[in-house]
């Protein structure tokens, strides 16, 4: 199933995506693993192909609590539900989707106190460029000026202009770090990451809570070992198995037992369930592999083999991966000595569905939130995201 957060920190860093990146979308899906450059790839652990009914965004009024703090830095409410309004939020994935989100926005945060630590300068002449280049881009585009889209989305202006000032900031400091034999050098390393081959895979998944004891957690392991029993006794074929106790959303929703489609080696899914697949032969089947979502059976159905691209064919997707392994380097390294305390989930966070809508679709308006309303995106099991939580608890 795709994740929900299969941000990293390149779209984090701004966490207006469709503002700061690219003005031609009112929302886009987010990019996908840590390190790892974005696959063009359809198929995700997979809950996005039928994910369960959205639940609503809150409305405003309405009281702006802080949701963490960064080193004494806030980060509130508001900010999370314009990070939150570009997606679909599956019913019975509310605090999972909280955690993942707040944990990206303080990751988000570390980095911008990183950045501004190094006395890097944006002068605010150039940021008040980018934001005529954005209302310019988006009455062009999408017939919206950029007022509107910051109101639908939640975004105060001192809010993307901070935003703004971090991109341009982070641009400044990549620019010495993006040679073309930087980035050869990073191709060479990282072949992996550029690999066409795909596997076409199944997988049934049982959850953990993040909460979960060791002992709870090896209960679930044996639950799934039992199940891999029956079906190298062949008591269940697999595809039964995953649609009979697969806790996937999508599969729980569409039953094509535990599909996840084609995928590449790099760039889609956590690096556990990854490597796991890839190990497999066609029609085998895996032991019971970990991610941060739970316990998996892997099954391997096809395998398509490809011919690895020359380095000039993906020069813009190494620059990419070579960005996200340094903002991640960065943060990584700044959590070390971050005080981080992440909150309680707001109650009202995410209220009942709008009447109107009996199976809790969200109602698409005009303006940035469009395609969010539409696009179904579901929390477990794929990609581990840059700013995958760490609460410091």
């Amino acid at each position: 199933m795709r994740a929900f957060l299969q941000t990293s920190l390149a779209l984090a860093l701004v966490t207006a995506p469709a503002l700061a990146q690219d003005t031609s979308k009112k929302a886009q899906t987010p990019p996908a693993t840590k390190g790892q450059p974005p696959a063009a790839t359809k198929g995700a652990p997979a809950a996005t192909k039928g994910a369960p009914a959205p639940s609503a965004p809150p409305t405003v009024p309405f009281k702006d609590e802080v949701v963490a703090t960064v080193n004494g830095t806030e980060i509130k409410k508001s900010e999370l539900i314009g990070f939150l309004s570009k997606f679909s939020i599956p019913p019975g994935n509310e605090q999972q989707v909280y955690q993942q989100a707040v944990g990206m926005l303080c990751n988000t945060e570390l980095l911008s106190q990183t950045l501004q630590a190094m006395k890097i300068e944006v002068a605010p002449k150039d940021i008040d460029a980018e934001l005529a280049r954005m209302d310019s881009d988006l009455k062009r585009t999408q017939n919206v000026d950029l007022k509107t889209v910051l109101a639908e989305t939640n975004t105060p202006m001192d809010v993307i202009r901070t935003r703004i000032g971090n991109m341009l900031r982070w641009k400044k400091y990549m620019e010495p770090k993006q040679s073309d034999e930087q980035l050869k050098k990073y191709y060479n390393e990282h072949q992996e990451y550029f690999d066409p081959t795909t596997v076409r895979a199944s997988h049934i998944l049982l959850m953990v809570k993040e909460e979960a004891t060791p002992a709870e957690k090896e209960a679930i392991k044996q639950k799934l070992i039992a199940i891999k029993k029956d079906i190298d006794a062949k008591k269940i074929g697999f595809k039964d198995a995953a649609n009979k106790y697969s806790e996937d959303p999508g599969n729980q929703e569409t039953k094509a037992g535990g599909d996840l489609g084609f995928f590449p080696r790099k760039g889609l899914f956590v690096e556990p369930f990854a490597a796991a697949a890839f190990a497999l032969k066609a029609n085998q089947i895996s032991e019971p592999v970990e991610t941060q979502f739970g316990w998996h059976l892997i099954q391997v159905t096809d395998i398509k083999v490809g011919e690895k691209p020359k380095f000039e064919q993906v020069r813009d997707q190494i620059l990419e991966g070579l960005t996200r392994e340094e903002q991640e380097r960065l943060v990584d390294d700044a959590r070390k000595t971050a005080k981080i305390d992440i909150k309680p989930m707001p109650k009202d966070l995410f209220p009942p569905p709008p009447p109107g809508n009996p199976d809790g679709t969200l109602t698409p308006s005009s303006g940035a939130t469009t395609k969010a309303a539409t696009t179904k995106t579901t929390p477990p099991p794929a990609t581990k995201a840059a700013g995958t939580p760490k609460t410091g608890r």
